[in-house]
């Protein structure tokens, strides 16, 4: 009986235990789905939040690129997006595909249509048929890339000697078979060496001469306020100043030259000082003419073209042809 007590005692203490325990879980569980949905709704405000902010900048980028895009034309449209030309864009292609010996140029006709002059190292002529057909599979290999990246905007392309002469020239449908054909057969070559002959724009200008033991002499003409007289003048490539006969020099002005400005003229006998004048030189059937200050000679007969004469200018000194060409 004393021990009956004791564990009437514990089994009623143990069941209140229990109870507590249960009624303790009851409620943790009917709190849950209310947790539940409080952190559910926090994530989803949060989501809502960066959602927007999302939005924000998206719309703000397009209405960035939208104002940036206006222009009258698709090439303003494209400078104002990209901050670069069509012709930098060309020639960025151009620069990348081509070989670094071969120069190049873009040229634009009627406002719209870009052209790629390409100017190889070598004279067209002097070339033997093996060799031109090694440069034609070149060419055909460094241009595929520059017309389809540059299709749309690309049309024509011209390809020119040392001389800095045309002789192929691909117009926009000969450009197009290129890109898919990815060869340059003989018809197409033949069809461009035939353009070539009417697309003369961007040619070299020609200033013929004559060869005499290995040195250019070229016709001139001397022309100042009083006239023009015409004589032969030896190109010299040492001179860095241009030379006129007196007697040429005062029949077409009428300057005191003993008042004129002088420079010392190294010669066989020595250095004399000479006269400065200002005439136009007219130099061979071209009629090349530029207005320069000429020192006046005092041997009759000479007169010496200095490379004074071509400053600011490109040009090709050909001896071998008689010729040079100025661009």
């Amino acid at each position: 009986m004393n021990l009956l007590r004791p564990l009437t005692i514990f089994f009623f203490l143990s069941l209140l235990v229990l109870a507590g325990r249960v009624i303790s879980v009851t409620n943790e569980n009917a709190e849950m789905p209310d947790r539940i949905k409080t952190e559910g709704n926090h994530k989803r405000n949060i989501m809502k939040t960066k959602h927007h902010e999302t939005l924000r900048k998206l719309d703000q980028d397009y209405r960035k690129k939208m104002l940036a895009a206006t222009g009258d034309t698709v090439f303003d449209r494209i400078y104002n997006t990209q901050e670069q030309s069509i012709p930098t864009l060309l020639k960025r292609l151009a620069r990348t595909k081509l070989p670094k010996n071969w120069s190049f140029d873009i040229k634009t006709e009627e406002f719209k249509n870009f052209v790629l002059n390409i100017y190889l190292p070598h004279y067209s002529q002097n070339l033997s048929t093996e060799k031109k057909k090694q440069y034609e599979e070149a060419l055909v290999s460094y241009l595929i890339p520059i017309i389809k990246y540059g299709d749309n905007f690309l049309k024509n392309v011209a390809v020119f000697d040392r001389r800095h002469k045309s002789y192929l020239f691909f117009d926009e449908t000969m450009l197009e078979k290129i890109k898919k054909v990815e060869v340059l057969s003989k018809e197409l070559v033949a069809r461009a060496e035939k353009q070539s002959e009417s697309f003369t724009q961007f040619d070299s200008k020609t200033i013929k001469g004559k060869k005499y033991e290995d040195q250019l002499w070229i016709p001139i003409e001397v022309t100042g306020s009083l006239g023009s007289v015409t004589a032969i003048a030896l190109l010299d490539t040492g001179a860095n100043k241009t030379l006129v006969e007196r007697n040429a020099v005062t029949e077409t002005g009428s300057e005191s030259l003993k008042d004129m400005p002088r420079t010392s003229l190294y010669t066989a006998g020595g250095v004399i000082s000479s006269p400065l004048v200002t005439r136009k030189i007219t130099l061979g059937d071209y009629r090349f003419q530029k207005e320069i200050e000429i020192v006046v000679g005092n041997q009759e007969g000479l007169n010496l073209i200095g490379m004074d004469y071509f400053k600011g200018m490109h040009y090709l000194i050909d001896i071998e042809n008689s010729a040079i060409y100025v661009w």
